[in-house]
């Protein structure tokens, strides 16, 4: 019996399949999602090698999902080179460069439940070459 019962529980074990946790949309206005928004653009600003600023212009997707005690966060953002060279302190009246091509980033970060602490884990950002809607 004792046999039948370590059997079960092996199978169970292996064949034991953990949901995947989906991710949630989430409102563009949510606090937390601009937050994390200007959080990345502050890091791309300070970390890149560009001469000019970037500003956020659009917030274009945001999504969630919570796992193992953090809420990781997929965020889609337009960004735009200004007109302020980064010699000088950003500010929010720097102009947008129109010339230039506008950038689509996608961050993820995570904030840990419980916390006001976030970290930006990734950066992706690529050129748009056409119009954005």
């Amino acid at each position: 019996m004792k046999f039948f019962i370590l059997i079960v529980c092996l199978f169970g074990t292996v064949f034991a399949q953990s949901h995947p946790v989906k991710y949630k949309p989430l409102p563009v206005d949510d606090s937390t999602v601009i937050k994390l928004a200007n959080q990345a653009v502050a890091k791309i600003n300070a970390e890149g090698n560009g001469k000019f600023y970037n500003k956020l212009i659009e917030i274009k997707e945001a999504r969630s999902k919570l796992r193992h005690s953090k809420i990781t966060y997929t965020i889609k953002v337009i960004l735009r080179k200004t007109y302020s060279h980064k010699s000088k302190p950003y500010t929010d009246a720097c102009g947008i460069n129109d010339t230039a091509p506008p950038k689509l980033c996608t961050i993820d970060a995570y904030v840990r439940v419980g916390s006001d602490e976030s970290k930006i884990v990734i950066l992706r950002c690529e050129t748009i070459h056409k119009p954005v809607k």
